[in-house]
Order: structure tokens, then sequence, then C-alpha cells
């Protein structure tokens, strides 16, 4: 059975030297913000009474009970004694709970501050082999919805809550674009689904959440290039002085393996001479999982006359290496 108790210690006073200011002696801090550091604290002396310490009592109640493991804890309780009373009976029940297996298993989590919740997540993503800049922008996202709406633990979250600030980042000065919007949507109900599939909450408040038609405020219009203005392009760069650390016919060669095989700038960067396969029908390019978005090799076939350029401008290149 839980018992409940005030700690006791020997009270202390303070000496003091001439013109009744304290002394002062150096101790090294083990706790607060000044942990590990030297300070000067004021000195002080047990109080004794006929050559006895006088003893004094902590105004707080302690609580000392046995946890589901057999294990003996000691836990601050209140000052008010009834109070402390209620909270040991109320550990002494969740010990009991927990040694049965009916213990609320999602209570700890809901505890914990979101920002916690959400520093895990961007680990957890990193170490699924997300890229380092998919995780950051999603988890920069999510962080400022649930900032905005103030939340701060998960019992907060609210759908209709999320939805507003959304809505009123879309209206606030210049505003965010529909799609935009909708991004950080999807993030921070991604952020909500792993936390319930992590085994930290029942279910996720988000779940129903859609976003809005992004085709109704496109900010801009892609479009590809026209065969007329990609000629340009690359006629154009090819003579073109050196720039960003690359010579004009080297982003000329750029431009014409990005728009044969499709790939992203960061994958582009990454291809080293040994993923260019020039010599097989049909020539194509290797992209190793490492390096794609979709963290999976990718063979991509490319034009004949293509291969025949790179297989010239690929001569004078080191063989080990990013080629751009």
């Amino acid at each position: 059975m839980a018992r409940i108790f005030k700690l006791t210690y020997a009270k202390m006073r303070t000496l003091k030297g001439p013109g009744g200011k304290p002394l002062k002696v150096e101790k090294i801090a083990s706790r607060g913000p000044n942990k590990g550091k030297r300070i000067m604290v004021a000195k002080r002396e047990p109080v004794t009474r006929n050559g006895k310490l006088v003893l004094a009592e902590s105004r707080k109640w302690y609580i000392e009970y046995v946890n589901a493991d057999g294990i003996t804890r000691r836990v601050p309780g209140y000052t008010d004694k009834r109070a402390t009373e209620q909270r040991a009976a109320e550990l002494e029940r969740i010990a009991a709970y927990k040694d049965v297996g009916l213990i609320d298993q999602h209570a700890e989590h809901r505890k914990r501050p979101l920002t916690e919740h959400l520093d895990e997540w961007h680990a957890a993503l990193i170490a699924k082999g997300t890229t380092d800049k998919q995780a950051r922008e999603v988890h920069t996202r999510a962080c400022r919805v649930i900032a905005g709406c103030r939340f701060t633990r998960w019992t907060d979250l609210s759908a209709s809550k999320v939805q507003a600030f959304v809505a009123d980042l879309r209206k606030a000065g210049k505003g965010i674009s529909i799609k935009t919007g909708n991004d950080h949507l999807a993030a921070v109900k991604q952020f909500a689904k792993w936390v319930v599939q992590d085994g930290r909450a029942p279910h996720s408040p988000l779940t129903h959440l859609k976003g809005g038609n992004a085709k109704q405020d496109r900010r801009y219009e892609r479009r590809p290039l026209t065969t007329d203005e990609l000629g340009w392009l690359i006629d154009t760069t090819e003579h073109a002085p050196a720039c960003r650390r690359m010579t004009g016919s080297d982003r000329a060669m750029l431009y014409r393996l990005a728009t044969g095989t499709g790939f992203r700038a960061t994958e582009m960067r990454s291809l080293t001479p040994v993923g260019f396969q020039l010599d097989v029908d049909p020539p194509a390019v290797l992209l190793r999982a490492a390096d794609s978005k979709h963290r999976r090799d990718d063979l991509q076939p490319i034009r004949p006359d293509l291969a025949e350029l790179l297989r010239g401008w690929l001569a004078d290149k080191p063989t080990d290496g990013p080629v751009f």
C-alpha cells in the first residue's frame, strides 16, 4: 500500500560577516541554467539547539508506492495532504491496471509536448530513407500549422482549427496558393498519421480533412518548351561563358540530358560516368537508389543521338566523381 510522508531535513542558517552581509563560498552548480559552472552562493550551516540539530519538514508531501514492475518509487505529491492521498490512490490504481493489461497505453504520449513528437517524426522520416530536403519541408509545414493553431498537446488537435488556419494563410497579405495550402494540410495529416501508426494515439482527428482544387488558383502556369525554344536554349548555352563553375558546353549537355531523361536537378548532380550505359540497346542512364527520390534504381533509356553526343562528351571527363 502506498504511504505518504514529509521529508525531514536539518534546518540551515546563512552565515553573515562584518556589516551583516552574507558570506559567500564558491561551488559548482548541480542544476538549473548554470549547471556545471562555478558560482558564488551564500555560506550556510546547520542550526543546533542544546547541541542537537534542529529538524524541519518539507512543505510538500511525498508518495512511496510499488509500481506494476514491483519497483518501489518515490514521487512528490502536493502541499495538501488530502490531494496527495488521492494522487497516491490513483498511482496504485494505475499500477494495478497495468499489471493486468488494462492500462491506457497512450496516456503518457498525450502528456508530452507536440514539439517532441514532431522532432521524433522528423528523425523517423530520415531513418526510413526520406531525403533531407523532403523531410525538412514536410516537418517545417507541419510545425507551421501546429504553432499557428497554438496546439501544445495531442489532445489539442482540432480539424476545424487546422482548416481555418490554412484558410487564413491563403487570405493573409498576398496569401499562399491553394496548392501550397494543400501541402500544409498534407504535412500535418502525415504527422498525425505517423503518431497513430507509432502507437502514440488511438486515431487521428485530421483524417477526414481534404484540400481545395489547386486548378482554381494557378500562380504559375507551367508548360513544356517548344522544340524551337529548347533548340535556342541549348545553342545559346553552348557558346555562353562559364557560369556556376560550369562551361557553356557542360551546361548545354546538362540541358540535353535533363530533357532526355526527366531527372531532377539533385539527381543529375549525382550521375557518374559508370552510370552511363551507352553501348547497350537501347542506351540508358542508371540512377542509383540512394540518389533517386523514389529510393530505387532507375534505368532510364535515352535516344541513340543523345547517347552518341554523350559518348564524345564523357571522353574528356574523369572516370570517378560526378560528371556535373
